[in-house]
């Protein structure tokens, strides 16, 4: 929404007068019309919303209890990462999202994964960071140099190389994850370069001035703290965004990880997830999930 822009948000059917908040799932290049709430709780005219250049200043004009960032509010300005639960209705989490997502340059959009699904890599989200990292991977996947993936603790580094892997013209081999293994020619191998210590590092810088037909895929979590010959080896770098990047998709991510639909999630527990700082990214999400069922 741009400054000053006003809408309500309520029940209806399509076309309905009393409503105009034009609901979409955005993929790339693609807006999708998605019906209006059809709760009962909701009423026609249920939420007033206006953009300003501080937030979204909200009123609640209609007979469902309005929650923000967890209190019983009635009016107010909600802020990037705060939430709005319209109570038994629906949870909403205050984002920046383009009009509409850049369109994918390098892969096709995935026609077998649906919308919030697990993608042929395993990744889930539909945020704009996460379809930008599927571009790359795609980008990446095409070519033949090292690759070194960045990323905070549990932001799925690997499955980021498991995913260039995939894409790659090497995929008919399996992804070697052992760098002190026998490999094929043509083969693709993955290291946490966090995880390993000078011997491997030794190894590492022999197999990549042998010629050998190997393509390495590190990962790291801080490229500094590694040999700078290392690095400098490693010609394309990819970041996995942390969940601060892409907050919209932790619902998805709950769902997936409860492996139930997203209606049968407890509304009250994915908006004090969604308000939740993250250090350990995906694993965090997944351990507090399981203090919490």
């Amino acid at each position: 929404m741009e400054s000053g822009h006003s809408v309500t948000l309520g029940r209806g059917a399509s076309g309905d007068m009393a409503i105009s908040a034009d609901l979409f799932q955005q993929r790339p290049g693609l807006n999708l019309p998605r019906p209006p709430l059809a709760d009962a709780h909701v009423s026609k005219r249920q939420l007033e919303l206006r953009a300003t250049d501080d937030g979204i200043a909200y009123r609640n004009i209609g007979r469902c209890g309005l929650f923000a960032n967890g209190a019983s509010a009635t009016a107010g300005l909600a802020k990037l990462g705060d939430t709005l639960y319209l109570e038994g209705a629906s949870l909403w989490l205050v984002v920046n999202r383009p009009p509409v997502l850049v369109e994918l340059t390098w892969v096709p959009l995935p026609g077998s994964a649906a919308f919030g699904k697990a993608d042929r890599s395993g990744i889930i989200g539909e945020s704009p960071a996460i379809w930008a990292l599927r571009d790359q991977i795609g980008f990446v996947a095409g070519k033949q140099s090292h690759v070194l993936v960045v990323g905070d603790e549990g932001t799925g580094k690997r499955l980021v190389a498991e995913g260039i892997h995939g894409l790659s013209v090497r995929a008919g081999y399996p992804l070697i994850t052992d760098p002190l293994d026998d490999f094929h020619d043509g083969s693709t191998l993955y290291v946490d370069l966090d995880d390993v210590g000078d011997d491997v590092f030794t190894h590492l810088r022999r197999v990549l001035v042998s010629g050998k037909d190997l393509r390495i895929i590190g990962s790291t979590r801080e490229p500094g703290a590694l040999p700078a010959d290392l690095v400098s080896s490693l010609e394309l770098q990819v970041r996995a965004p942390g969940l601060e990047d892409r907050p919209e998709d932790i619902p998805l991510l709950i769902s997936h990880l409860l492996g139930s639909g997203f209606a049968d999630v407890d509304p009250g527990m994915v908006d004090a997830l969604l308000r939740h700082s993250y250090t350990r990214h995906l694993g965090e999400l997944e351990d507090l999930i399981g203090s919490t069922t």
